[in-house]
């Protein structure tokens, strides 16, 4: 392993020597938000210098070593890039059966007459950082309960704020936070249906206020949809679950892919 400050690396590289373009970039993606936010000069608009820059140590292998470190990362950028289009996909495959699911036929149930709501007092800062049961809120696990509030399954929607309509289905004991609501299927349809439903529908002309966007169910629930017979909702949901199960594992897969490429640039820049 070699040493030298950047304004050298880039010097060898300019001169064709012993450093690679693309394992200097890599090395500044690691490094360039921490030196930008420790040494960035500025009040109004902050900016980082080149004097700064050159000054910092990098430590680098030999060219050999270099071509496969690069080389790897490549790989793993293209299967990261790959994976995405994978999902993007699957995401739009669920979107567009969703939409046909509910377009067959002609609305002939309000939504009230399909599920009932109910609301949650439940704050944020009354939950545990560890526990039996977890808390949903508007951006998933929010902490835990030693106790419940849903036992089975629910649907979960963001009631208000930025991402109001926003709807998912979670199964087992768990609670809902102030910032959801839950709604709960009625006798004779499935909730698992409802839920694709309502992930394309259309809250606009539900929402009220200004600043801060709400939706009622008083409202919304007000909306005719479309729910054929219960055999008919069972086919649907259990194609999109098998969809959504994809989609999970392939969500999981680029997670691990991102920590493969972390770990290596770790090992890189020790």
């Amino acid at each position: 392993t070699r040493e030298s400050t950047i304004s050298q690396a880039c010097m060898a590289f300019t001169s064709k020597m012993d450093i690679q373009n693309e394992f200097l970039y890599s090395w500044y993606k690691k490094h360039g938000n921490i030196i930008g936010i420790k040494y960035a000069q500025g009040t109004k608009q902050q900016n980082l210098s080149y004097d700064i820059i050159e000054r910092f140590n990098i430590s680098y292998p030999c060219m050999e070593e270099q071509k496969k470190l690069i080389r790897f990362i490549s790989l793993i950028d293209q299967r990261i890039a790959t994976q995405n289009k994978i999902i993007y996909k699957l995401k739009s495959l669920i979107r567009g059966i969703a939409q046909n699911m509910v377009h067959r036929g002609k609305p002939n149930v309000r939504l009230s007459d399909c599920m009932i709501c109910n609301s949650s007092t439940l704050q944020e800062s009354e939950v545990l950082e560890s526990g039996t049961y977890p808390v949903y809120g508007a951006n998933g696990i929010v902490g835990y309960l030693d106790c419940y509030a849903t036992l089975n399954e629910a649907i979960y929607i963001i009631k208000d704020g930025s991402g109001v309509g926003t709807v998912f289905y979670v199964a087992g004991k768990c609670s809902a936070a102030g910032t959801l609501n839950t709604l709960q299927a009625k006798e004779g349809y499935s909730l698992q249906y409802l839920y694709y439903l309502l992930t394309v529908f259309n809250f606009e002309p539900y929402k009220t206020g200004m600043a801060i966007p709400h939706i009622y169910f008083k409202d919304y629930g007000k909306a005719k949809v479309f729910c054929p017979s219960h055999s008919e909702q069972f086919k649907y949901t259990k194609l999109l679950s098998t969809i959504d199960s994809k989609l999970l594992a392939e969500q999981n897969a680029l997670v691990n892919y991102n920590l493969q490429k972390q770990y290596l640039l770790r090992q890189m820049f020790i």
